[in-house]
């Protein structure tokens, strides 16, 4: 453990240390500002690490080491001869872990977790505060100065309560300014908190020198003190009867009172601040019990009982009544005690600003503000390619409860670009895909929807991660800095867990993916223009739709070329980047080719003769006959017969490159035909006589002249029996039986139906029969029962308890 900083006196000594040498930035220097608070106190010690000598030991000075986020130090705090210590922080968790040892020093861990800014701490000793001390964190994956400065400013654009905290282990200097609206919660609770010494020493001094008012009201005075005659004595005399009254009448005297417009209105400010501190104190108090709330509860209860004792206050006691409408005093502004609760009452009804110096404020963990301003860049950018403005104040809602504020998140916070009345580009913060269909929720940080007119609707996912790996291994893998591999191993499961439920059509899927590509979003600027374009990071998000966008301010140009990329497109072009299953694609092969019709046809007697012409001449023929399917064979397959001890085989295949009907005289062949010389002939050119089948005659089956099948069955079949299943419904219907491990038979059927979507073949299943009939439904008999169709689930279901 090095030394990050250290501080000794005449009764303490504190050191912050961190495992390895202390890291600096070479753009910022960091900060150490000791504050004596002990009478007497004398320093024996000051040491900053990175600071050049002497300044590093000078107690005056504030230049410091730099502290960073998501980093943990270890503080070691003892005191002299045996004296009681304490590390104290406004934010409690800080020091919540801290131990003690047998010497009672104080011990633990300081991490400011994603908290940036500067930090004040407070050293005890012997219960007497003894200094304060103020350190700065610093990001370390952002630039101070610019890069999170921006990621502040127009995160604050949409409500500045959105990127403020309270009771954080850090703040940074801030300020008020008005509003048209309401501030939040967290931006009044801070206001007052920062404000509520003046305003109690405002009405301290009022208190004092309260600012009186002379009041007219009616006085019985003895009539020899009366000189002069006003209209209260004149009515005294109407009542009396008596030109010359004896004893008492009434007069209108002036008399010194509280009660000024001044004071009501202060009093109707502490009456509302305090129904605000109860409210939001009833809010806190059903919120789950942590430290950190505890500690709010504490600061509410606190300023409640500072706020009744002001109200008790003579001044502010005597007032009764709300202030005449349209109230306005320059004496509020003008005098001691008053201007500075007036000045302190107006600033609850404004807004926090971080650009000033008046107050100092938290603010958000700077991986929740990354998160937001990453939101706000996606929708600046699509605006940007479409061309489509919108204003900020009406595409994002925030939400509230008590001193939390965050953005409004699912499929309703969504901001919608018409580009026109067929196509709709949509931007969606934290949507939650969910439902029966879903084993995880899953709930990407933003989704992008293009719905074009004919097309389902296409989404990307963009994930906002700040982090950054930057280590040897790791650029030499991806080619730059970038995103965690978790990160990474995030967007493959959103693309395929985020499913839609589809149209219920004929072998078609069921569920089917919605997001066509997915990209983290990273902390990281490039050194050098296009450095970033050469990384695996960048180029896999255009192969395989999965990749990496470096974002921060200033630097959205890989963000804005990726959307444009994907909103320029039209839905053909789009369709192009999803990629599909290996399996959906062998899926829609087999559909296709369970359309082509096969001709497999046998050799004659002399087949090495036969053989050697067909491969010579490139040609089959078989006679014509009245079957139309003959014309549309798309491949021709030959069987040679048994010989050898070995069975029969399909061996040989061709696809046909064109049909003709010639009379057999003009074919010739080394033998003789036996045929008319004129009887038309089926003569198929063939591209490519090959050898590679192995469609097996294992059943002894007798091999007519030609048969009829599919280039699904023959691409499938093992047998030459299994050539009969020629529909794909009749392939899944024998995988679903093979699966569920259903004993079974099937022949080929005697049918004259040249229907290529009806099957050629019988089931048999015990003693039930079953037949293909198009489409996916089969003709079911079952024994003794009534025949009727069913669809290929239906069947398999029923079948199931027979196995």
């Amino acid at each position: 453990m090095s030394d990050v900083f250290r501080i000794a006196t005449d009764r303490i000594d504190l050191r912050w240390m961190t495992s390895g040498a202390a890291k600096t930035v070479e753009s910022a220097a960091g900060r150490l500002l000791v504050v004596p608070r002990r009478k007497g106190l004398e320093f024996r010690e000051i040491f900053r690490a990175g600071v050049p000598a002497p300044a590093a030991a000078d107690p005056e000075q504030e230049a410091g080491p730099v502290l960073f986020e998501q980093t943990s130090y270890k503080v070691v705090l003892k005191g002299a001869g045996g004296r009681r210590v304490r590390l104290d922080h406004d934010d409690p968790l800080v020091t919540h872990d801290f131990d003690a040892s047998a010497d009672d020093a104080r011990f633990g861990v300081i991490n400011f977790k994603g908290q940036i800014g500067r930090s004040r701490f407070r050293v005890y000793c012997d219960d007497e505060l003894e200094l304060e001390f103020e350190v700065e964190v610093f990001p370390s994956k952002l630039d101070y100065a610019t890069d999170y400065y921006d990621l502040l400013s127009d995160t604050q654009e949409i409500v500045t309560g959105l990127a403020v905290e309270y009771l954080r282990a850090t703040h940074r200097s801030g300020g008020t300014k008005p509003s048209t609206g309401m501030p939040t919660f967290v931006e009044w609770l801070t206001i007052l908190r920062e404000n509520i010494d003046t305003l109690q020493a405002g009405i301290q001094r009022i208190t004092r020198q309260p600012l009186r008012t002379l009041e007219r009201e009616p006085t019985r005075t003895r009539v020899e003190r009366i000189t002069r005659v006003d209209p209260a004595v004149r009515r005294s005399l109407r009542k009396s009867g008596s030109r010359k009254p004896k004893g008492w009448l009434e007069q209108m005297r002036s008399q010194p009172t509280l009660d000024t417009p001044e004071h009501r209105w202060l009093k109707g400010q502490l009456v509302a601040i305090g129904a605000g501190l109860l409210a939001l104190r009833n809010i806190e108090e059903k919120q789950g019990q942590s430290v950190r709330r505890e500690a709010v509860l504490r600061d509410l209860r606190s300023f409640e009982a500072r706020i009744a004792r002001m109200r008790q206050a003579e001044p502010i006691a005597a007032a009764a009544g709300p202030p005449p409408a349209g109230f306005a005093s320059l004496q509020l502004m003008r005098l001691d005690g008053y201007r500075e609760a007036y000045l302190a009452c107006t600033r609850l009804a404004q807004v926090l600003h971080h650009d000033a110096e008046a107050l100092h404020m938290s603010v958000k963990d700077i991986e929740v503000l990354y998160e937001y301003w990453c939101v706000l860049a996606t929708i600046r950018a699509v605006s940007r390619c479409t061309g489509v403005p919108i204003p900020l104040a009406d595409i994002l809602q925030v939400k509230q409860r008590g001193l939390a504020v965050t953005l409004r998140q699912g499929h309703k916070r969504t901001v919608l670009f018409n580009e026109t009345g067929r196509r709709s580009i949509a931007v969606t913060y934290a949507p939650r895909f969910s439902g029966p269909d879903y084993l995880i929720d899953q709930t990407p940080d933003l989704v992008v929807s293009v719905e074009e007119d004919g097309w389902p609707v296409i989404q990307v996912v963009l994930d906002a991660k700040y982090r950054l790996e930057s280590g040897e291994s790791y650029v030499k893998r991806y080619g730059s800095p970038g995103p965690p591999s978790d990160a990474l191993n995030v967007l493959h499961r959103y693309r395929d867990a985020i499913i839609v439920e589809g149209e219920e059509r004929q072998n078609a899927p069921r569920y089917k993916r919605v997001i066509v590509e997915a990209a983290a979003l990273f902390p990281y600027r490039e050194r050098a223009a296009g450095e970033f374009e050469a990384s695996s990071l960048w180029r896999s998000l255009h192969r395989i739709g999965i990749g990496a966008i470096p974002l921060l301010p200033g630097g959205e140009r890989y963000l804005e070329e990726w959307l444009r990329g994907l909103l320029n497109r039209g839905g053909w072009s789009v369709a192009d980047l999803a990629i599909p299953h290996q399996l959906n694609e062998k899926a829609w092969a087999f559909q296709k080719a369970a359309s082509e019709i096969v001709l497999v046809g046998s050799l004659r007697r002399k087949e090495a003769e036969q053989l050697a012409w067909t491969r010579g001449q490139r040609l089959y023929y078989t006679p014509m006959k009245n079957q139309p399917r003959l014309f549309n064979v798309r491949a021709v397959a030959l069987y040679v017969r048994a010989g050898g001890g070995k069975p029969g085989t399909v061996r040989y295949w061709s696809d046909v490159e064109d049909i003709q009907v010639l009379p057999r005289h003009e074919l010739a062949t080394p033998w003789v035909s036996k045929q008319s010389p004129d009887e038309p002939q089926i003569v198929y050119r063939l591209r490519d006589l090959r050898d590679g089948l192995n469609i097996v005659n294992s059943e002894g089956d007798r091999m007519p002249a030609y048969r009829l099948s599919s280039r699904l069955a023959l691409q499938r079949a093992r047998t030459l029996r299994e050539l009969a299943l020629e529909t794909e419904p009749e392939w899944r219907l024998t995988e679903a039986l093979r699966a569920a491990g259903l004993p079974f038979t099937f022949a080929p059927e005697s049918s004259k139906s040249e229907e290529i979507i009806r099957g050629r073949a019988t089931f048999v299943v015990g003693d039930t029969r079953i037949r293909h009939r198009g489409g996916d439904r089969f003709q079911f008999e079952p024994p003794n029962e009534a025949s009727r169709e069913l669809r290929l689930e239906e069947l398999v279901r029923l079948l199931m308890p027979s196995r």
